[in-house]
């Protein structure tokens, strides 16, 4: 890796951060597809959260992850937050452009896109979601926003599933609903894609 003045940084935030294969993964690929780009780690503390947010900007670092325990907090600090991260309610990406931060939540844009790369198609299908996390959330506010026609989630409690169910309804033309029941055979008849988060 060849680090000059042109070299563009991106990083890590969150605490603790030391275990992140994040750096290996990313400077990897830099330096595979000739990215003039370096990944850091940067460890940090809730109450240097919007000091860190002004020197994202102060540095002009390209951009940004999010881990635990900042991804929610951090909406606070940012310039705009794309749409699907506001209904998610958490971000996990930053993009800097020209000192804009715009936050992003890009867990299940990345799990859509898996199954579209597989070459299927999402449109108008029944989804099923067990689980009710933030793994369920993130993916069922993406399946809607790609046009699914419906989304079922199953959970052993209602109360985290109401609320996923209730973003969906508000905001997108599927419909959405929740049930604690077990799952059997004649429930997935009516299923064309079951998701296990």
């Amino acid at each position: 890796m060849n680090i000059n003045s042109d070299t563009k940084t991106i990083c890590l935030l969150g605490h603790p951060i030391k275990h992140s294969f994040s750096p290996t993964i990313h400077n990897y690929l830099f330096e595979k597809y000739f990215e003039n780009n370096i990944y850091v780690c940067f460890d940090i503390k809730e109450d240097k959260l919007k000091d860190c947010v002004y020197g994202i900007k102060a540095l002009d670092i390209k951009g940004c992850n999010v881990t635990i325990p900042h991804k929610v907090n951090i909406i606070k600090y940012l310039d705009s937050i794309d749409d699907n991260a506001k209904l998610i309610g958490a971000v996990n990406t930053i993009k800097n452009k020209g000192g804009i931060l715009k936050g992003y939540n890009t867990d299940g844009r990345g799990f859509v896109k898996s199954i579209l790369d597989k070459g299927y198609d999402i449109k108008n299908k029944k989804v099923m979601i067990i689980g009710a996390g933030g793994a369920c959330r993130s993916i069922a506010i993406e399946l809607a926003s790609g046009g699914v026609k419906s989304i079922e989630i199953r959970n052993r409690s209602l109360d985290r599933a109401n609320e996923i169910i209730d973003s969906i309804n508000n905001n997108f033309n599927t419909e959405a609903n929740c049930s604690k029941d077990a799952i059997n055979r004649s429930c997935l008849m009516d299923i064309d894609i079951l998701i296990n988060t």
